[in-house]
């Protein structure tokens, strides 16, 4: 069934979409209204790498406003990965994800997606090279078509020698 189907993909904007509540009702919104299994938000939380809830991710009821008022920008898009995280998805797809994040933080989301290997497949739609550099290939798209598709070597060597013929 589509609603099946749909359960097994994460999905994360490059614009955190969050409601006024807590960041555990936002990270479980999947399962919105129900009792929160603060396991999971927790683990969840963890693996997205949210620093500001505590060591061990124990103040989950930190309360968020509508449009993640309150939080800074990496830390609502942490909270929005998270919420893909927790539904335990097999496929898990980050539109420009972490743009908004700083370079130690995008690494300890990439730890994360790396250890979810075998687990899930990450399809990460991005511009910044360091993210792509964990990929097992990338797919390089410019105006709906492709124009090199290859392991991350291949594609950076590309793209550097892109760079030096515009200047």
């Amino acid at each position: 069934h589509l609603t099946a189907y749909r359960r097994r993909i994460g999905s994360v904007p490059q614009t955190p979409y969050l409601l006024a509540g807590s960041v555990a009702q936002n990270v479980a919104f999947s399962e919105w209204g129900q009792p929160i299994d603060e396991a999971r938000v927790k683990k969840a939380c963890r693996e997205a790498a949210i620093d500001f809830l505590g060591e061990g991710c124990e103040r989950i009821d930190t309360r968020v406003g509508n449009g993640g008022a309150g939080l800074s920008g990496g830390q609502a898009q942490r909270v929005s990965i998270a919420r893909a995280l927790f539904v335990d998805p097999a496929l898990l797809i980050f539109d420009e994800a972490t743009s908004a994040l700083d370079q130690a933080s995008e690494s300890l989301i990439q730890e994360a997606v790396h250890k979810g290997q075998g687990k899930r497949t990450p399809i990460i739609a991005a511009h910044r090279l360091s993210t792509l550099e964990i990929c097992d290939e990338i797919i390089w798209i410019e105006g709906g078509k492709v124009i090199i598709q290859g392991q991350p070597e291949k594609i950076i060597e590309y793209y550097k020698k892109e760079l030096s013929s515009y200047e």
